[in-house]
């Protein structure tokens, strides 16, 4: 479901968005704020919003929850107000279907935008990053921020480098071989080698353990620098544990000016921003907002914290998501000899488990319910930290790999069956088509393809769709209307007359060739060459010696246009000079 704010009904990039969700395979509900009853102002509060969504029945509860625009009740989508400290806005009740709890029943996010442009430029992330993820070295490339806060006992005050430090070891350490880099931005004025770990961690708990030179020679005295240049050359995830304020990190001091200057282009990252206040979406200089509307970079995606947040809670809570992102994260800290942890962590309960959270919004609910079942009872991280962004995003930490199915560029109608090869198992394939029966069809491959039953109209496109966990989307189209097929995927001629090249329908004449009474050929697709003769007229003969089997089709002017090959691929030219 997508909760808007009626000003975002008609944006153009929301509904490339809207169709996208679709080819993946989801059913789509468009919920405006002016369609929810309201008693006053002609807008819903927060309270008759939660009211209406517990009010849907089960069949139209939604499992992806996504609002659009700020936290205003008239200009967005109003937020359930709420303070630890300074006050903010949290959206967990509308994800909680349950009245006398506060554990999410769907997984939610936010994109806060103030108006439609500041809309396009967050949807134009996500798309990138899902849709067409960039050809790039990033996805393999981390970078870990944060501080060494130290007593007067000489001992690490907080958790938080003993969380950073977990999370960098991860990485570094790369036991799953997915060639994995870390850049540590870690910083302390104080601590050196000799500084105790928090006797009351969760890695370490005795209390006489150093930091060691392993952790002590990696503070970096320049880490805003390591930041801004493995943000610009490209990393898939930036993750800081320590304090935050509204505009920034406090440690090390990275803000809102750093980000504004950061040229990272296509090369989007997820931030972790785990520290208080960063996600802050309704104050006018948040950092995280920052990242989603950075015009030329910026991030796909942010998790962070609304108001003031608390150490523990926030460290069981960080475990928890990457347990449930990584499948061999908890398996590493468990069996690691250097460092060689005091404690373990413990097993995710049902319904998570590890690596199966690669999404935005089930790494949060994972994470929060991680730090409930092991830690405490606590509601305040429920209603702090939001994922702003997509909630069905996939987290991108590894290079995509493309996918390379097989299914029929043209059907002819009447047709009952369609199988499509996605070429692994656990890939999901979707149909989708106005005038189909059904219009859009969903399936997870057990084996490396799915048969599906389907009844087409005369004509028509089936938009082809498969996806799949570290894949590169593939998009195709399946042309659909009786005729003559040319090749397996390359062009239909019709009974309208019309060449038809992958589903796209070519009807214009001012270049290409031209023969019967109105087929024309005249566009670059697969093995189709474009033209710039056309030929009103001609005749098909035998394929003569030079060009193996199959037909031609000759022009007026003598000369060959078309090749026909006996293995059904169409070659189009301006002419065969030869023949």
């Amino acid at each position: 479901m997508i909760l808007m704010n009626d000003q975002f009904a008609t944006n153009s990039l929301l509904q490339d968005f809207i169709y996208w969700k679709q080819v993946k395979g989801y059913q789509v509900v468009q919920e405006k704020t002016s369609q929810i009853p309201a008693k006053t102002y002609g807008a819903p509060d927060s309270q008759e919003i939660v009211t209406y969504l517990r009010g849907l029945p089960t069949n139209q509860y939604p499992t992806y929850l996504l609002i659009i625009g700020s936290e205003d009740r008239v200009t967005g989508v109003d937020g359930w107000y709420f303070a630890t400290s300074d006050g903010g806005y949290t959206d967990l009740y509308y994800a909680c279907r349950d009245a006398n709890d506060y554990i999410p029943d769907l997984f939610y996010g936010r994109l806060p935008a103030l108006n439609n442009d500041e809309l396009t430029l967050m949807l134009q992330k996500v798309l990138s990053m899902d849709r067409t993820p960039p050809a790039s070295t990033m996805y393999n490339k981390v970078v870990v921020a944060g501080d060494l806060q130290v007593d007067v006992d000489n001992s690490d005050g907080n958790l938080y480098c003993e969380t950073a430090d977990a999370v960098a070891c991860y990485f570094e350490q790369d036991i799953g071989h997915k060639g994995y880099s870390c850049s540590r931005a870690i910083v302390s004025d104080l601590g050196d080698a000799s500084t105790l770990w928090n006797r009351n961690g969760i890695l370490w708990t005795s209390g006489t353990q150093t930091i060691g030179s392993r952790v002590a020679d990696g503070f970096g005295s320049d880490a805003v620098a390591t930041i801004n240049n493995n943000i610009n050359a490209g990393v898939a995830l930036l993750f800081h544990r320590d304090h935050g304020v509204v505009d920034g990190f406090e440690n090390p001091n990275y803000s809102t000016y750093d980000v504004q200057n950061l040229y990272n282009g296509e090369n989007r990252p997820l931030l972790l921003s785990i520290n208080c206040l960063t996600g802050a979406y309704h104050r006018p200089d948040d950092f995280a907002k920052e990242w989603l509307i950075h015009p030329n970079g910026g991030a796909y995606g942010v998790i962070a914290a609304v108001d003031v947040s608390f150490p523990w809670v926030n460290d069981w809570f960080t475990h928890g998501m990457f347990i449930g992102l990584l499948p061999d994260y908890r398996a590493m800290h468990s069996n690691s000899t250097t460092p060689n942890w005091e404690g373990d962590l413990p097993a995710p309960q049902a319904p998570f488990a590890e690596g199966k959270s690669f999404r935005l919004g089930p790494m949060l609910n994972c994470g929060k319910m991680y730090m409930y079942n092991n830690y405490a009872h606590d509601v305040r991280l429920f209603q702090l930290f939001h994922v702003l962004g997509d909630p069905e995003m996939e987290v991108r930490l590894n290079t995509p790999q493309t996918i390379t199915p097989s299914y029929p560029g043209a059907l002819s109608t009447g047709t009952t069956s369609l199988t499509v090869t996605a070429g692994a198992p656990g890939l999901q394939v979707c149909i989708f088509g106005a005038g189909y029966t059904p219009a859009q069809q969903t399936a997870v491959t057990t084996g490396n393809s799915f048969a599906f039953t389907i009844a087409t109209p005369t004509t028509g496109l089936i938009h082809t769709t498969i996806t799949g966990l570290n894949r590169r989307p593939h998009e195709g189209i399946i042309r659909v209307g009786s005729g003559l097929v040319f090749g397996s995927n390359k062009m239909l001629i019709g009974t309208d007359g019309n060449a038809h090249v992958s589903g796209y329908q070519t009807t214009s004449a001012q270049s290409g060739l031209q023969f019967g009474s109105s087929v024309t050929v005249s566009t670059d697709q697969g093995n189709l060459q474009r033209n710039s003769v056309r030929a009103n007229y001609g005749s098909w003969f035998d394929t003569p010696g030079n060009l193996t089997g199959g037909l031609v089709f000759r022009g007026p002017d003598g000369k060959a246009h078309m090749h026909v090959g006996s293995n059904g691929v169409v070659t189009v030219r301006n002419r065969f000079n030869s023949m």
